[in-house]
């Protein structure tokens, strides 16, 4: 169950060095998340994120910078 600082969000990741990108943010700042691998044409792999604001703004920041990652953080269900 998350806690009441945390909120849920998603997160796409398009490459397999994105994804491990994604994990090392997400583990770093003791996030809730769980994901799947899907390898096809469209998406490398899919997160259901539980975090609080310090690990959700360091994802946005690394989705922003030219740095190679290539993943999207997206809101609501789906």
């Amino acid at each position: 169950m998350a806690q009441q600082s945390e909120f849920k969000y998603y997160i796409t990741a398009y490459t397999s060095f994105s994804h491990n990108h994604v994990i090392a943010i997400l583990s770093s700042n003791e996030a809730n998340y769980r994901y799947e691998v899907h390898q096809t044409e469209q998406m490398y792999s899919r997160f259901e994120v539980y975090s609080n604001l310090k690990a959700f703004q360091m994802l946005r920041e690394a989705a922003d910078e030219n740095n190679g990652n290539s993943f999207t953080i997206e809101y609501g269900s789906i």
